[in-house]
């Protein structure tokens, strides 16, 4: 070997040896870092310090006091009665973990996007359980309900159609004249005949008919027992999975067509059929609305709330979560003989 060589093979391995002992021996903090450590360990000990004095007891100083006063050569600090400041309940409330907060803003951009599903009016399906049975039509502002009655007055069936315009709902009104004349009737009314129509069981219709008389199609997929199942990417258009009609629009082909939540699908159904409601970007009743989405009556936010909680379901309580207690959305209500908003109670 040659001494340049071997010169050059001493000098790596006595190189290694002064780093091994570098990493053995303990570090020497800087005079800067040492200085940091005692200042966090003073505001430390201060706080310790307030705090005793704030519940009304002797401020007493702990060994680790007197050794950094000592060493900063300071004199001692003495407490005042002065009153811990109050804080305010959001800055006392912790953070979210960053988990939830990413799920948050996922819902509300589902429920928020402006790319939300736009709800083509849905024709009437001219369906009945019973084919002597006699058809009465009833409407009140945005909605009709078509109702078949059976013997002793008892109710059968119900379907109800949204209004998405006032022409619109003229040219259906005209078209439903050959069945029977519509009768106006007021909110309260309409009202207490939806929750009426609420409690018909929703398994009587047969899905097979009512398919081949609804008219349009949506993106869902049809199952073996003709009942259409709710697309895979309904949550990206806004759809809670498992339904039809929670969320921004809805997926369903007709007043009928439910999702495999029934329940929890038939509150949303009857909130989105609400009567008295004000569009997103629209005027009406004298109020504007200018958020993304629709505002409903007072009323029917009431009976959305009570269904939702009856309900008793996660995906339920998700919604009622999402649309009462972070949306906020407002409700119509009547004060002084005029039309004006109103917040929500908590969910």
């Amino acid at each position: 070997m040659s001494p340049a060589r071997d010169c050059g093979f001493r000098f790596l391995i006595r190189f290694s040896r002064v780093q091994q002992r570098a990493r053995r021996a303990p570090r020497t903090p800087s005079p800067q870092a040492r200085k940091v450590r005692l200042r966090s360990r003073d505001l430390t000990n201060r706080h310790r310090c307030w705090m005793s004095c704030s519940r009304q007891q002797p401020c007493t100083r702990t060994h680790s006091v007197r050794t950094h006063l000592a060493r900063t050569r300071r004199p001692p600090r003495e407490c005042t009665d002065k009153p811990r400041p109050e804080m305010s309940s959001f800055a006392r409330r912790p953070a979210a973990p960053p988990l939830v907060r990413l799920l948050l803003l996922l819902l509300l951009q589902v429920f928020c996007a402006v790319r939300a599903v736009k709800s083509p009016t849905k024709s009437y399906t001219g369906y009945k359980v019973n084919p002597s049975s006699l058809r009465m039509i009833y409407y009140h502002d945005q909605t009709i309900a078509v109702v078949e009655i059976g013997e002793g007055k008892s109710l059968l069936n119900c379907e109800l159609i949204e209004i998405y315009n006032d022409e619109e709902g003229k040219v259906m009104l005209k078209n439903l004249t050959r069945i029977n004349k519509p009768l106006p009737i007021n909110l309260s009314q309409m009202m207490n005949l939806i929750s009426q129509c609420d409690l018909l069981d929703p398994h009587q219709v047969n899905p097979e008919e009512i398919k081949l008389r609804s008219i349009g199609s949506s993106g869902g997929e049809t199952d073996s027992n003709g009942i259409q199942t709710t697309t895979s990417n309904s949550l990206y258009s806004g759809i809670l999975p498992g339904t039809k009609w929670c969320g921004s629009g809805d997926l369903a082909t007709s007043y009928f067509d439910l999702g495999p939540e029934v329940k929890l699908d038939m509150c949303c159904r009857t909130h989105d059929l609400c009567p008295s409601k004000v569009r997103s970007y629209a005027t009406r009743y004298n109020v504007t609305n200018n958020s993304m989405y629709t505002k409903s009556h007072c009323i029917c936010d009431k009976t959305f709330f009570n269904c939702l909680k009856k309900a008793n379901h996660p995906t339920g309580d998700l919604m009622g979560s999402i649309y009462f207690n972070i949306l906020r959305v407002p409700c119509l209500d009547e004060k002084d003989g005029k039309t004006v908003f109103k917040l929500p109670p908590q969910y």
